[in-house]
């Protein structure tokens, strides 16, 4: 300020002054909010170039693939795109959100850096320069697993209750123990077991197991045709003498298993007790470790319930 000063310029000074140290203040709390924002948020925020290129991540985003901010500064989203997506996603780019600023809510997958394939959802939105021109992308990602997970088990509890439902159906309808369940078996192995499924029937005075007709295998075995399995040996064996559900994770491990088809892994087998003997026991097997949950045990007791009832 030069003297004598102009009083007026003294104030239009201190005015503007005043103005660009609000301004500058403004911007700094925004600035630190939308930082606050950035890091506390619990979904994944990620900012990057058109070509895909990394540019920012928060926590949630890190977390959620395994990556650390370092990391992902070098890779693009297409390193974390399984391949079967990169069609769908370079559209929803060039028709939503260059087209119109934003996309649609939209679900995909990622793969996490041990590998894991999980399911996202994303909704990205276009950011412009101070010129108003496509800058890059940014995007709220979520981990969609769990919500997976629970219509996954809604939609196998709503199959199994039609599935109990057809089986009364059926156990009412049918006319011999035999077209029970070779019905029981071709419907239960379309639904739920695509692997080695069906019933050995129980012979008590010869105290053997007798595989049925009916039962459904994924493998070429004409050598069991027939096939018979004493009591005393294997997981079946072990179902009809303690008259409870067997459910091996992982056969190879378990002392009492007896090989009838070298790729299996896991068993389940149930007893089906009718007027307090053992009719027979519902089997079920499969090539992959831990296969057979809590819940399928669940099924199959239910299923057994119904076989139980037909034969009273």
């Amino acid at each position: 300020i030069q003297k004598p000063c102009n009083p007026e310029q003294l104030i239009l000074t201190i005015n503007h002054a005043l103005e660009q140290k609000t301004i500058s203040r403004t911007l700094s709390n925004t600035e630190e909010r939308y930082t606050q924002l950035f890091n506390s948020a619990q979904d994944g925020i990620v900012t990057v170039t058109f070509k895909g290129k990394i540019l920012e991540s928060n926590a949630s985003f890190q977390k959620m693939v395994g990556y650390s901010a370092d990391e992902l500064s070098k890779m693009s989203f297409w390193d974390l795109t399984p391949e079967k997506w990169y069609e769908m996603e370079e559209k929803i780019v060039k028709e939503q959100i260059i087209n119109r600023g934003y996309s649609d809510l939209y679900q995909k997958e990622y793969k996490h850096k041990d590998g894991t394939i999980f399911p996202i959802e994303v909704s990205a939105y276009l950011t412009k320069s101070v010129n108003n021109e496509a800058e890059s992308m940014w995007a709220f990602v979520r981990d969609i697993s769990n919500r997976k997970r629970s219509e996954a088990a809604l939609n196998k509890q709503l199959q199994e209750v039609t599935i109990l439902q057809q089986l009364t159906s059926i156990g009412a309808a049918a006319t011999n123990i035999d077209d029970l369940l070779q019905a029981a078996t071709i419907l239960l192995g379309q639904s739920f077991y695509s692997d080695n499924f069906g019933i050995f029937l129980y012979n008590e005075e010869e105290k053997i197991l007798h595989r049925h007709y009916s039962y459904k295998t994924n493998v070429e075995d004409d050598q069991f045709e027939g096939y018979n399995q004493p009591i005393d040996i294997g997981i079946l064996g072990r179902a009809v003498q303690t008259r409870l559900p067997q459910r091996v994770a992982d056969v190879t491990k378990d002392a009492d298993y007896h090989e009838a088809y070298s790729e299996i892994r896991s068993e389940l087998a149930v007893p089906v007790i009718v007027n307090d003997k053992v009719f027979g026991v519902i089997n079920t097997e499969s090539p992959v470790i831990g296969r057979f949950t809590e819940e399928d045990e669940k099924g199959l007791v239910e299923i057994a319930q119904i076989l139980m009832d037909s034969q009273k």
